[in-house]
């Protein structure tokens, strides 16, 4: 299971992040995104009921779909953005995109890096 790789990855990391599993396609509740501050979505949804919830929590969304009628939808978020002082961050693509996201966000935590290297792992969720 998906959720098993991810709490060997957390291990990995001693426990720096805690991983949960959450089906986006159902009602969220509240309590299901406590101590959550930031949501990468990676899937492509129909819908913006998970990424409204998200930012209805105060939660930083970054979504890196490329589905123009789904970013639309996404754009019309902006007032609940604002009004619970948070942050989307819409088609950001993977690589290049997120990767460049994350690495800045890493380079950053040093005072000074010659290189940086962005390994890109993928795999196919089986059931």
């Amino acid at each position: 299971m998906v959720i098993e790789k991810a709490k060997q990855f957390c291990t990995q990391l001693n426990n720096m992040a805690t991983p949960i599993q959450l089906d986006v396609t159902k009602k969220i509740e509240r309590h299901q995104l406590a101590n959550i501050a930031l949501v990468i979505m990676c899937l492509e949804q129909e819908n913006t009921k998970f990424a409204e919830r998200c930012l209805e929590e105060g939660i930083k969304y970054i979504d890196i779909s490329a589905s123009y009628s789904f970013l639309q939808k996404l754009e019309l978020l902006n007032p609940i953005a604002v009004q619970h002082n948070t942050t989307a961050i819409l088609s950001v693509g993977l690589a290049p995109g997120l990767t460049n996201l994350m690495a800045m966000h890493v380079a950053q935590q040093f005072f000074s890096m010659e290189k940086l290297h962005i390994i890109i792992e993928m795999s196919v969720a089986k059931e």
